[in-house]
């Protein structure tokens, strides 16, 4: 009994910090969308840019918004995977990497910088992540 306890114990407690992590990190998209339909297109026509990059870079910053709060989703799951860290810790560094450098490139209204180079990187590990529940 003390054994089963211990257990269920365990898994409550691992299934509450990923799931403060997914709701941190659901947050964190659904204002990163709100700033992304509201405050960008503002902003980058302040800038000086033309209309269609300022529809162009809302669209990345869109698509940021987007696999950020997927992903959010997704470390909801991590209490199923057997090596919950090193999946919520791929999820979210790619969630960080992928996402924030779409949100930096859409900022700034250009491609030409370092995060820019980030994303793929991003990608990488959110795929690994992925991959990672199957281990």
């Amino acid at each position: 009994a003390h054994l089963l306890a211990s257990v269920v114990l365990l898994l409550f407690v691992s299934t509450m910090w990923s799931q403060r992590l997914a709701a941190v990190s659901g947050a964190a998209a659904v204002t990163a969308g709100a700033v992304g339909a509201h405050a960008l297109p503002a902003h980058l026509r302040k800038k000086g840019l033309e209309e269609t990059d300022v529809q162009a870079y809302t669209k990345v910053f869109e698509t940021g918004a987007r696999y950020h709060l997927i992903h959010a989703g997704v470390l909801l799951c991590t209490p199923f995977a057997r090596q919950k860290v090193v999946t919520a810790g791929l999820l979210t560094s790619g969630q960080v990497l992928f996402s924030g450098s779409l949100y930096a490139v859409a900022a700034a209204g250009s491609r030409d910088n370092l995060a820019a180079k980030v994303a793929p990187f991003g990608g990488g590990l959110l795929i690994l992540g992925w991959l990672s529940f199957a281990l």
